[in-house]
C-alpha cells in the first residue's frame, strides 16, 4: 500500500513538472515565430526597396536605424505578452544573440573583410552598412539580434505593466 502511495505521488509530480517545461517551450516556441516572421518581412520589404530603387525607405528596413525591426518586435513582443504574461519571454533575446555571433564570426573571416577590424566591422558592415553586401550582413546578423532584443522588450514591458501584476 505504501509502495503504492509512493509511485502515485512520484507519478504526479513529473506530471506537474512536465506542464510548466511544455508551457515554457509553447512560450518560447511562440517568441521565436513572431521574431522570425518580423525579421522574414523586414528583410524581403527591405529587399524590395533595394531592388525598387526606394532608397529613402530603405534605413527604416536596414542599419543605422532597423526601425521597422525595432517597433514590430517589441510592438509584438508587448501584444502577444500583454495576455500571455510569459516569464521567459524576456529572454528570447539569448539564442538568436548566440547565432548571429557565430554567423558575425564566419562573415568576419570570410574574405570579403580582409584586414578589417572586429570594430571596424561592426561599425562599417553592420551598423553603418557600407557596401552593398553589408546590407545582406545586416539581414543575417543584425536584424535576428535586434529582433529578439526588441521582442524581449516588448514582452518585458507587458509583464510589468499588466493588470496581473498591478
Amino acid at each position: 500500500m505504501v509502495d503504492n502511495k509512493m509511485k502515485k505521488a512520484k507519478v504526479e509530480s513529473t506530471v506537474y513538472m512536465r506542464k510548466p517545461l511544455v508551457r515554457y517551450l509553447g512560450e518560447v516556441f511562440i517568441a521565436f515565430v513572431v521574431v522570425v516572421f518580423v525579421a522574414g518581412c523586414g528583410s524581403i520589404l527591405g529587399l524590395t526597396m533595394y531592388a525598387t530603387r526606394l532608397r529613402i525607405l530603405l534605413p527604416m528596413f536596414a542599419g543605422p536605424t532597423y526601425l521597422f525591426f525595432i517597433l514590430a518586435g517589441s510592438g509584438l513582443g508587448y501584444i502577444v505578452n500583454r495576455r500571455q504574461g510569459s516569464r521567459i519571454a524576456p529572454w528570447v533575446w539569448i539564442l538568436p544573440t548566440i547565432w548571429s555571433a557565430y554567423d558575425a564570426a564566419v562573415d568576419l573571416s570570410s574574405g570579403i573583410h580582409k584586414g578589417e577590424s572586429l570594430l571596424g566591422y561592426i561599425w562599417n558592415t553592420l551598423i553603418l552598412g557600407n557596401h552593398e553586401l553589408a546590407l545582406i550582413s545586416q539581414w543575417m546578423i543584425g536584424v535576428p539580434i535586434l529582433t529578439s532584443l526588441a521582442y524581449s522588450l516588448g514582452a518585458w514591458l507587458a509583464i510589468r505593466h499588466s493588470p496581473v501584476n498591478a
